[in-house]
């Protein structure tokens, strides 16, 4: 991992995958989230002007939180996430052009696969996590699987994360966990129902803390 930026997102380990219809809205849900204990951010950039939402998150959230881009699909759209100050960037695949633009970044960034294939060429392009997407797919056991033969890869399994598979997936591997609608289910966001979206968060963090608690107890 080139920065401290990576080392903070394994840590952590909970991403918040933030998707809303308006920049304003994804900060208020991203507002929530962090009341509830995440402090690793994605705004995605299907959120119209998301760039916005980044700008404005990272000038709210200068310590302690990191602000990042996800579904970064163009090129164009890695300059202007980096230029409104994405800390990290994270794509759901990733064509070799694309890659190479991320790399060339200077940022810590996520390539999303699913097949040895795709592993291998995130992998060649120096990506710093692999983002297993949708991870509920095939799940946990397919993680497990692919820890043999990429025993050294950053895996962030996202899709269908939620308080009862946190323990499962990390036991299984997974370096961190990206979370969207599960944390910001839609409903919450059209009736702005923030406190929703804040417990959701709590219960998130109270179970990656559990996990934590768990191995602790298991290594002594």
């Amino acid at each position: 991992m080139r920065t401290d930026v990576g080392l903070r997102i394994a840590e952590q380990r909970l991403v918040a995958v933030i998707r809303a219809d308006d920049w304003q809205l994804a900060v208020s849900a991203a507002d929530a989230v962090v009341e509830g204990g995440v402090r690793i951010i994605e705004v995605t950039c299907t959120v119209p002007q998301g760039d916005l939402a980044i700008a404005e998150l990272r000038r709210r959230y200068s310590n302690g939180v990191l602000v990042g881009a996800g579904t970064v699909t163009t090129i164009d759209e890695v300059k202007r996430v980096a230029d409104a100050g994405a800390e990290f960037l994270v794509s759901p695949g990733g064509t070799p052009p694309l890659l190479t633009a991320l790399a060339e970044s200077g940022l810590p960034f996520a390539a999303g696969a699913l097949t040895p294939s795709e592993i291998m060429t995130a992998n060649e392009h120096g990506a710093d996590f692999v983002k297993l997407f949708p991870a509920d797919v095939l799940g946990v056991t397919w993680l497990r699987a692919l820890r043999g033969p990429f025993p050294r890869v950053a895996f962030i399994p996202t899709g269908g994360v939620s308080p009862a598979t946190v323990g499962p997936w990390l036991d299984a591997g997974a370096v961190a966990l990206g979370t969207g609608s599960g944390l910001v289910p839609a409903a919450a966001l059209v009736a702005r129902d923030f406190r929703t979206i804040t417990k959701n968060a709590t219960e998130l963090v109270a179970a990656r803390d559990a996990w934590r608690s768990a191995v602790k107890a298991r290594s002594t």
